[in-house]
């Protein structure tokens, strides 16, 4: 699976203050074809962490996933896990001071992997971060993130790129533009944009890149 559909498979993570679960859809760019759906559920734990579920299914190889993460008050992950039905995938990860510790089984792989990210923010899937980002107001921000498919780390940074008002399901809805990619000198290679919500920071739609494109949906 391509980095690409990863940050949109986990991207209903993203819905970290909504009530009750949240379905996000993952279309076809030139078809709309729907490619796969994922539910995200949250709930409180003790004082101002957080749990949030992912489900998702991939329409086109019936092929299906969960993902756990407990997140702090800014919205960094603190751990997380990922299993994947039938890609032989079952992997944790945590933060551990200045590190990120992963190990477990990736594609049938056994991996036992550090990774130093210093006391930058991380954020196991960018638009789960994203959405406290966007609920601090702050302008700008750099965090780091491991590519799901091979467990590689990247600095990624993100900038508040103003409001618009843009169309979901049928609705105007005010929503805050974010554009994300990677940091430094690379950052020609790869961008991203995507749209919250701006009363609470929910994902609301992704720009089309590399053929997919995900949007909230209703169900």
């Amino acid at each position: 699976m391509k980095w690409a559909v990863w940050c949109l498979i986990l991207t209903a993570a993203s819905a970290f203050a909504a009530d009750g679960p949240l379905v996000v859809h993952t279309y076809d760019a030139e078809t709309d074809e729907l490619i796969s759906t994922t539910v995200r559920e949250t709930r409180g734990l003790s004082g101002a962490e957080s749990l949030v579920t992912v489900t998702w299914q991939d329409h086109q190889t019936e092929k299906s996933g969960v993902a756990e993460a407990v997140l702090d008050a800014a919205y960094s992950t603190l751990t997380w896990k990922v299993a994947e039905e039938g890609w032989g995938t079952d992997y944790f990860g945590r933060r551990q001071g200045d590190s990120v510790v992963v190990s477990g089984v990736l594609r049938g792989d056994t991996v036992d992997e550090t990774h130093d990210v210093g006391a930058t923010p991380f954020f196991h899937t960018p638009t789960m971060g994203l959405e406290g980002f966007v609920r601090s107001e702050a302008a700008r921000i750099e965090f780091y993130t491991l590519r799901p498919d091979n467990l590689s780390s990247y600095k990624m940074k993100a900038e508040r790129k103003g409001p618009e008002r843009i169309d979901i399901n049928g609705a105007r809805v005010d929503a805050v533009r974010v554009q994300w990619g990677l940091a430094g000198f690379r950052s020609a290679f790869y961008k991203r944009t995507f749209w919250f919500r701006a009363s609470d920071g929910v994902f609301l739609r992704s720009n089309k890149s590399r053929g997919i494109y995900s949007q909230l949906g209703s169900g």
